[in-house]
């Protein structure tokens, strides 16, 4: 057994890298081997010929792009810690990764569906234990990832919580520099993999579409290759040092920590370090029969400019993008077909109130991660710690414009932008509120708090009853007690949310434990704790009275077992279910003069704590 910083290692041992040109650009992450190095190397021959014959490819080309390199094999560095037992699943799993990756990198959905159905067929179906069924869900998942480096982080990120039993909310707790390490890694690959992309885009003639951070400094904003290739190198090295400072800052505290947790954090690093090893030296980016022809360096000056492409233009919608393909409830979409079933609106009138409601939807979250100070958002990063806070504020802003684009196509355009101003004032408003009371640290009254998310939360629901009442082919009779009924429901879905927030271990998963407390966001729950607990104090100063981002999970633990001895959990409980049974109820009077409306019903039953 070895030890590195501390830390027994069975089955690896420090690792001096060879093999690495001269020259070439190395990491600074410690790298580990394998002590079954050769017996990983023997296994990964024979998966790649099996391979080979089940995908009808040459066993030599697949050896080439895949994952042996002249020093030895991909699983030798980047799972040093694998037992024995799991070298053949393994193997086979990350030979035929990359060669997903490689066919599908630059074909159109319907050649990509095609090969994937054929993948499909060839994934392993060997026993590495009780993690089979977590890893193959992870591979199910690495077919919508367009960052294979994403998903053999993830697949790490299996392996390791199945054998170490480390949770969610552990793997949370240091994400702050683990994401750092792995956003390093990720640009490692784009700097490595930059000229073979490059050659096989060029060769299909779609070049405009590599996505590679190279590709974007070289054509977005007018970098030569030498002078990109020196940006993305000095982040790398930038995210490096600060993701092993505050590592080794964490190892050295005294912050709890099981062993478990510590196994990961090593375990991650080697095995980024072992990634960025692999892919220095690797045949798979530095091939021998790669062009260098100055024809070859004249195109990539011509990569394609933004204003041939429209690259500005993507560049707008990407983090709105990103926050779209995040998994989510769709409530307001579900709000908008609730709508259809009282206001009779035609179909494509109704597809372009959906786009729009999603829109201003999803954008709001994009700025409520900003002003909120959250990583997360539905289980993977926020918008902004992926594209940046300029760019995602850049992107709000334009999502906002493509709103009142969208509104100019409704049959009534004018009424429906009238709608429009005056909820996304009110909802301003609302959020205006919100960020007072949280710069200042002043607790609302409950009063005061209810009216905020009727302003903020209550727009969102009023904004869809409205516009579709606005654009209905004839007049529908309706009064204030619907404009009360849907303010009501914002507000039950508000308080319901937040409740959640802490009490839920599903929101825990997807959004980290507790994470509104760490964020300092007022909620009934929390207002109820200040105003009637005997350590409201104490719970003040540990919500408001230091630096939240990072606050522990034992800090989060105490506020939310003081909320409970407060009566406060249950407090916000009665509150939900006389909601519920409120809005049950006024849906029974509205129905009986608008007609009865199955979709919103099974809405409110759907939501019911």
């Amino acid at each position: 057994m070895s030890t590195y910083q501390g830390y027994p290692f069975q089955f690896s041992e420090q690792f001096q890298p060879i093999g690495i040109p001269q020259g070439r650009f190395q990491s600074t992450l410690p790298v580990r081997v394998s002590k079954f190095a050769d017996q990983i190397q023997n296994e990964a021959e024979k998966v790649q010929e099996k391979l080979a014959e089940r995908l009808g490819t040459n066993s030599k080309s697949l050896a080439r792009s895949g994952t042996t390199t002249s020093h030895g094999n991909i699983i030798s560095w980047i799972f040093p810690e694998c037992p024995p037992s799991w070298i053949t699943f393994l193997a086979e799993v990350a030979e035929l990764t990359l060669y997903f990756d490689d066919v599908t990198d630059t074909l159109d959905k319907a050649s990509h569906d095609e090969i994937l159905s054929n993948a499909l067929a060839s994934v392993p179906t060997g026993e590495p234990g009780t993690s089979d069924s977590s890893i193959m869900a992870t591979f199910s998942h690495f077919l919508d990832i367009p960052d294979r480096i994403t998903f053999l982080s993830e697949l790490e990120d299996v392996f390791l919580a199945q054998t170490a039993h480390v949770s969610q909310q552990e793997r949370d707790s240091i994400a702050y520099f683990t994401d750092k390490l792995m956003l390093s890694t990720s640009l490692m690959n784009d700097l490595n993999s930059f000229h073979k992309e490059f050659e096989e885009h060029s060769a299909r003639g779609n070049i405009e579409t590599i996505g590679n951070v190279m590709a974007l400094l070289m054509s977005g904003y007018g970098y030569e290759e030498g002078e990109a290739a020196s940006i993305v190198k000095q982040e790398i090295l930038t995210l490096e040092k600060q993701g092993l400072e505050e590592f080794h800052a964490w190892h050295s505290s005294n912050l709890a920590k099981s062993p478990n947790l510590v196994g990961y954090a090593f375990t991650v690093l080697t095995y980024l370090g072992g990634l960025n090893y692999w892919m220095s030296h690797s045949e798979r980016y530095f091939r021998t029969d790669l062009r260098t022809t100055a024809k070859d360096q004249t195109a990539k000056k011509r990569l394609p400019k933004p204003w041939l492409i429209e690259v500005g233009a993507q560049l707008c919608v990407a983090p709105y993008d990103y926050i779209r393909s995040l998994p989510g409830k769709g409530t307001m979409a579900r709000m908008v077909d609730a709508m259809h079933a009282w206001f009779c609106v035609p179909t494509e009138s109704s597809e372009t109130i959906k786009a729009l409601i999603v829109m201003i939807f999803n954008s709001s979250l994009m700025l409520d991660d900003i002003q909120d100070d959250s990583l997360k958002r539905r289980g993977m990063p926020a918008a902004h710690v992926v594209h940046g806070v300029g760019q995602t504020v850049n992107s709000v802003s334009y999502m906002g414009l493509k709103v009142l684009r969208l509104c100019e196509d409704l049959r009534h355009s004018s009424a429906c932008r009238k709608v429009l101003y005056d909820e996304l004032e009110a909802l301003f408003s609302g959020q205006a509120l919100e960020l007072y009371w949280k710069f200042h640290k002043q607790c609302p009254t409950m009063s005061d708090y209810l009216v905020m998310i009727d302003k903020k939360t209550g727009g969102f629901f009023r904004v869809v009853m409205r516009v579709m009442a606005a654009e209905a082919s004839s007049p529908i009779p309706w009064d204030s007690d619907l404009v009360r009924f849907i303010s009501l429901l914002g507000r039950y879905y508000q308080i319901r949310d937040d409740y959640q927030n802490l009490v839920s271990e599903e929101y825990a998963a997807k959004k980290g434990f507790c994470e509104d407390l760490s964020e300092g966001k007022f909620s009934v729950v929390l207002i109820h704790t200040l105003q009637n607990s005997l350590t409201a104090d104490r719970v003040r100063g540990l919500v408001f009275g230091g630096a939240r981002i990072g606050m522990s999970d034992e800090i989060r633990s105490y506020i939310l077992s003081e909320m409970n001895a407060a009566g406060s959990l249950e407090y916000t409980r009665c509150i939900l279910a006389d909601l519920h049974q409120r809005l049950l109820r006024m849906l029974d009077d509205i129905e009986a003069t608008m007609g009865e409306n199955k979709p919103l019903r099974n809405l409110i039953l759907f939501l019911k704590v």
